[in-house]
Protein backbone atom coordinates (compact mmCIF):
# COMPACT_ATOMS: atom_id res chain seq x y z
CA UNK A 1 0.00 0.00 0.00
CA UNK A 2 3.17 2.54 1.01
CA UNK A 3 5.75 0.98 -1.00
CA UNK A 4 7.23 -0.79 2.61
CA UNK A 5 8.94 -3.81 2.28
CA UNK A 6 10.58 -5.99 4.59
CA UNK A 7 13.03 -9.03 4.69
CA UNK A 8 14.02 -10.84 8.26
CA UNK A 9 16.91 -13.05 8.88
CA UNK A 10 17.81 -14.65 12.15
CA UNK A 11 21.44 -14.15 13.31
CA UNK A 12 23.83 -15.37 15.83
CA UNK A 13 25.14 -13.82 19.23
CA UNK A 14 27.66 -13.97 21.40
CA UNK A 15 26.35 -14.50 25.16
CA UNK A 16 27.91 -12.77 28.24
CA UNK A 17 28.96 -15.95 29.39
CA UNK A 18 31.64 -15.70 26.39
CA UNK A 19 33.09 -12.58 28.35
CA UNK A 20 32.79 -14.17 31.31
CA UNK A 21 29.82 -12.23 32.64
CA UNK A 22 26.89 -13.92 34.75
CA UNK A 23 23.86 -14.35 31.87
CA UNK A 24 21.70 -11.55 32.92
CA UNK A 25 18.02 -12.46 34.04
CA UNK A 26 15.49 -12.33 30.89
CA UNK A 27 13.00 -10.04 31.25
CA UNK A 28 9.45 -10.76 30.65
CA UNK A 29 10.00 -9.54 26.72
CA UNK A 30 6.71 -9.49 24.94
CA UNK A 31 7.82 -8.85 21.20
CA UNK A 32 8.73 -11.36 18.56
CA UNK A 33 10.49 -10.23 15.72
CA UNK A 34 7.13 -11.20 14.04
CA UNK A 35 4.83 -9.46 16.34
CA UNK A 36 7.51 -6.19 15.79
CA UNK A 37 7.56 -6.85 12.03
CA UNK A 38 3.51 -7.19 11.82
CA UNK A 39 2.96 -3.83 14.17
CA UNK A 40 4.97 -2.12 11.96
CA UNK A 41 3.86 -3.06 8.75
CA UNK A 42 0.42 -2.07 10.14
CA UNK A 43 1.10 1.62 11.58
CA UNK A 44 4.19 3.00 9.22
CA UNK A 45 4.47 4.23 5.77
CA UNK A 46 8.25 5.00 5.97
CA UNK A 47 11.11 2.30 6.80
CA UNK A 48 12.35 5.20 9.25
CA UNK A 49 9.04 5.48 10.76
CA UNK A 50 9.30 1.06 11.40
CA UNK A 51 12.40 1.17 12.52
CA UNK A 52 11.15 3.69 15.11
CA UNK A 53 8.56 1.74 16.50
CA UNK A 54 10.17 -1.57 16.16
CA UNK A 55 13.17 0.04 18.51
CA UNK A 56 10.49 1.78 20.83
CA UNK A 57 8.59 -0.91 21.36
CA UNK A 58 11.50 -3.65 21.75
CA UNK A 59 12.81 -1.57 24.45
CA UNK A 60 9.33 -0.82 26.00
CA UNK A 61 8.17 -4.38 26.34
CA UNK A 62 11.09 -6.57 25.70
CA UNK A 63 12.18 -8.56 22.83
CA UNK A 64 12.26 -12.72 22.64
CA UNK A 65 14.12 -14.61 20.35
CA UNK A 66 14.03 -18.47 19.55
CA UNK A 67 16.60 -19.68 22.04
CA UNK A 68 19.33 -22.03 20.06
CA UNK A 69 22.87 -22.90 19.90
CA UNK A 70 23.80 -19.65 18.03
CA UNK A 71 22.30 -17.63 19.92
CA UNK A 72 19.29 -14.70 19.70
CA UNK A 73 19.62 -12.44 17.49
CA UNK A 74 17.16 -11.28 14.52
CA UNK A 75 18.25 -8.60 11.36
CA UNK A 76 15.28 -6.93 9.54
CA UNK A 77 15.86 -5.27 5.94
CA UNK A 78 13.23 -2.19 6.17
CA UNK A 79 13.35 -0.41 2.37
CA UNK A 80 10.92 2.07 0.84
CA UNK A 81 11.05 4.25 -2.11
CA UNK A 82 13.24 6.36 -0.73
CA UNK A 83 15.28 4.83 2.21
CA UNK A 84 16.77 1.46 3.74
CA UNK A 85 17.76 0.38 6.94
CA UNK A 86 18.45 -2.68 8.61
CA UNK A 87 17.46 -2.96 12.25
CA UNK A 88 19.41 -5.47 14.59
CA UNK A 89 17.87 -6.88 17.53
CA UNK A 90 19.29 -9.35 20.21
CA UNK A 91 17.96 -10.87 22.87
Amino acid sequence: EHGLSAGESTCSSVSWETFGYAKPKPPKALMSIDELTRIAMERCTTAREAVQLMGDLAVKYGFYGPDSFEGVAESLALVDTQEAFVFHVLN
